[in-house]
């Protein structure tokens, strides 16, 4: 199965995508960072997308691209007016509201999850839910479960990794 995917987002990781069963054009030369793609993409000289071989069992539906699991793994979007594939990566950290009450108060917690299945949660905090991003207990939270993302998964920020644990 073939999908036509963003150049953008292909680019920088088109070695890890050939090693798990994308096929790119002998003709693609994509030797090349994606900043210089971006200005040729903006002076028309360029193409914004590649048609690759997908691997066995991928799909492409709707803007989407599902692994021969249906794991969700990347998505095209344009951002800023650019069209680029995002990838999503199988560990990830967010935080989740456990109780928001009426007098503007957030009760939230940290938590990482790999591939949607939670591995670690912080303890709770009580924050103002205006700028609670922002707010010192929140961050150290947030600092908090990505310490130890880090120590149990320490190549959390490639989008390849973690998808076969």
């Amino acid at each position: 199965m073939q999908a036509e995917l963003p150049l953008i987002g292909t680019v920088r990781h088109q070695s890890a995508m050939k090693k798990i069963g994308f096929v790119f054009p002998n003709t693609a030369n994509l030797e090349t960072t994606e900043k210089e793609l971006l200005a040729q993409i903006q002076r028309d000289d360029l193409k914004d997308t590649i048609l690759l071989e997908l691997p066995i069992g991928w799909k492409y539906l709707h803007a989407q691209l599902f692994d021969k699991n249906g794991h969700l793994r990347a998505f095209a979007n344009h951002r800023n007016g650019i069209y680029c594939l995002i990838w999503i990566f199988a560990i990830q950290t967010d935080y989740r509201v456990d109780y928001d009450s009426l007098d503007g108060m957030l009760t939230l917690h940290q938590e990482v999850s790999l591939k949607r299945s939670v591995r670690y949660a912080t303890s709770k905090v009580t924050v103002p839910k205006k700028n609670f991003g922002e707010n010192p207990e929140y961050l150290q939270l947030n600092d908090q479960a990505y310490e130890w993302m880090s120590k149990n998964y320490p190549n959390h920020n490639e989008p390849f990794a973690y998808w076969d644990d």
